[in-house]
């Protein structure tokens, strides 16, 4: 890999190395939001749940916990270890 390549894979390691922190931080707060969703929706009375509150509630966990799950799917320091690979460095 020559000079130039290596510099921009360089610099593309140093903004994922910048992201990381921030996205540790969206995945615990979705993770927080999902928590506290599906337990307002638990403590629901019965007939609340079935109605539509209790349904936007049950929904909104369930897509908070998809969308968690797929940001726990990437790993940004693994991307970062198969750049360094690439470099040359790894």
């Amino acid at each position: 890999m020559n000079k130039a390549r290596r510099k921009a894979i360089g610099d593309v390691i140093k903004t994922l190395e910048k992201m990381q922190a921030d996205w540790d931080d969206a995945c615990a707060a979705v993770e927080t939001i999902r928590d506290e969703e599906r337990e307002a929706y638990d403590n629901m009375p019965e007939g609340t749940k079935s109605g539509e509150k209790g349904e936007a509630a049950d929904a909104a966990a369930n897509v908070l916990d998809e969308v968690h799950g797929t940001m726990m799917e990437i790993d940004i320091a693994d991307l970062i270890g198969k750049l360094n690979e690439a470099q040359g460095e790894g």
